[in-house]
């Protein structure tokens, strides 16, 4: 498990703030605060903006802070490889237990047309995306930036989008996404 606590516990005491500044501040309660510093409650991806807000410490900053634990492999054969039916992209989480970790990066592939959801379109944070092999269109708002292989794009993950393969073959990339969207 990740935890949080500690980072934004130091983040909270390097501004000077109390529990219930930030408590007010965010509207949490002083109790929630303190289980969340003190790795008791593990907060949504929502609670920790609004806390990280409070505090004027970025969230990327947040997640940045966390120390990395034991390296771990994940070999091919093992990840977990899921289809999407509404988006047609195939899947596969590049790390293990995808709920635990600072950074989401996943690998997707599809055949011409193919294209991802409208429900993973919009989250919090920043999303990078590099495109191994094929030809995939990526509309930001109401821009749309093709790219081929080789081609990378970053960009601010809360405004709407959409990756569709518009080659006419398979096209496989890899996008991160900080903090994870679920």
């Amino acid at each position: 498990m990740v935890k949080l606590g500690g980072v934004i516990k130091k983040a909270r005491l390097k501004k000077g703030f109390t529990l219930d500044e930030v408590a007010l501040k965010c509207g949490y309660s002083k109790a929630l605060i303190s289980r969340i510093e003190n790795d008791n409650v593990f907060p949504s991806i929502e609670s920790l903006s609004k806390i990280s807000a409070a505090l004027d410490f970025p969230l990327y900053d947040i997640f940045a802070s966390l120390p990395i634990e034991e390296p771990v492999v994940l070999h091919k054969q093992d990840r977990n490889r899921f289809h999407v039916n509404e988006g047609e992209f195939d899947l596969e989480f590049l790390v293990p237990n995808p709920q635990n970790v600072s950074l989401l990066p996943v690998m997707y592939s599809g055949e011409p047309n193919a294209h991802s959801t409208e429900r993973m379109g919009k989250h919090i944070g920043q999303e990078w995306s590099f495109v191994m092999r094929g030809k995939v269109e990526v509309s930001i708002g109401e821009k749309k930036y093709l790219l081929k292989e080789g081609d990378a794009i970053y960009f601010n993950a809360s405004a709407p989008h959409k990756y569709v393969n518009v080659g006419t073959e398979s096209a496989y990339g890899i996008c991160i996404t900080i903090p994870p969207s679920y």
